[in-house]
């Protein structure tokens, strides 16, 4: 969420030069730390400019400047943000300490940013509160992939500390973490991208957009088209909050799945007419049969269901789509929007 158009965005020298805009404040806290819960966090507000733009969030630029718009409204943002860091240093110590999970997990050290739960809680949230704000935009995963069994455990909790200080059950919007070849052990990025999804069921209010089709590079681990991040986010508050859609965001979600004479068939849900892939293949998909054997399948689409022929063959099958560190799958709806990665058994 740090990363800045200074940093190196997609058209980032035209999107500086076109970054004024009288009606978007920018309220940028700096990146401190502290061992205890402060009551200021040394920034001001600013209008947006090539000069207060290029220094700030990307992502949440253009997410305002999007919302503001569309909406004919003034908008203010408070960006805070570290990049690098886990989720345990936005979260209030003791909500990591006093759990019997979370506090047992082991964070990697940095000279450069901080792995102590709390700190960046204690200086670049805690003296936000009650500040009304509207809602919340959240980046962030990365760092906690070795540790990707209890991070649903950890966001929840998280989120529901943040509601409390600010007294309301405000929208809490995320990103997926992108494709990125990290080399883990233990498949640990899509454990975590699953984790992220497992928000949503025990979390009110939240929702999630993916973004592996913006991924050019998937060495580098910031896509590098905030713009469209920004966006895909703002699209997102713009039709659950305003009540507008203004273009398609929502990335289809398993809802269901069936054997059914010989073809494994897999329901989707969300907002859209129908599913499409333009290779000969749908890079990302894997059908496993009950010896653990990968099949060679010729998978068909029925508006909102995948169909996979699997006549003569012994299940129980697993099917799993872009349920790796790196894979970019080429299953889309048909405004392009990726489908978010699955992995589900079939008897």
């Amino acid at each position: 969420m740090e990363w800045s158009a200074d940093m190196g965005i997609t058209n980032g020298a035209s999107e500086i030069e076109q970054a004024s805009c009288s009606s978007l404040r920018i309220f940028h806290v700096p990146k401190q730390g502290a061992d205890t819960p402060q009551t200021d966090c040394r920034a001001v507000w600013e209008t947006a400019s090539p000069q207060s733009m290029r220094r700030t969030s990307a992502t949440a630029y253009f997410f305002a400047r999007y919302l503001t718009m569309h909406l004919q409204v003034p908008v203010g943002i408070i960006v805070s943000a570290w990049g690098g860091t886990p989720a345990e240093v936005w979260t209030p110590a003791e909500v990591i300490t006093e759990d019997e999970v979370l506090s047992k997990n082991k964070l990697k050290e940095y000279p450069w940013w901080p792995t102590t739960p709390g700190v960046a809680y204690n200086q670049m949230i805690y003296p936000l509160a009650p500040y009304r704000i509207a809602g919340c935009i959240w980046y962030q995963g990365e760092s906690n992939h070795r540790n990707a069994t209890s991070y649903a455990r950890l966001l929840s909790q998280m989120i529901h500390a943040w509601r409390s200080d600010f007294g309301w059950d405000f929208p809490f919007y995320y990103v997926q973490i992108a494709p990125h070849a990290y080399g883990a052990e233990n498949n640990t990025p899509a454990l975590l991208r699953e984790q992220q999804q497992i928000v949503l069921a025990q979390v009110d209010n939240t929702a999630m957009i993916n973004i592996s089709d913006l991924v050019d590079d998937v060495n580098d681990i910031h896509p590098r088209n905030k713009r469209a991040i920004g966006e895909r986010l703002a699209s997102l508050a713009m039709e659950r909050n305003y009540g507008h859609f203004t273009q398609a965001y929502e990335s289809p979600v398993v809802s269901s799945v069936e054997y059914e004479k010989g073809k494994i068939v897999i329901h989707f849900q969300g907002n859209f007419s129908k599913l499409q892939w333009e290779d000969s293949v749908i890079e990302g998909l894997v059908v496993t049969d009950a010896r653990g054997d990968s099949l060679n399948v010729s998978p068909k689409i029925r508006g909102k269901r995948l169909i996979i022929p699997v006549k003569d063959e012994v299940g129980p099958f697993r099917v799993s789509y872009c349920f790796d560190e790196s894979s970019i799958g080429t299953l889309r709806t048909e405004a392009g929007i990726p489908v978010f990665p699955f992995r589900v058994k079939v008897h």
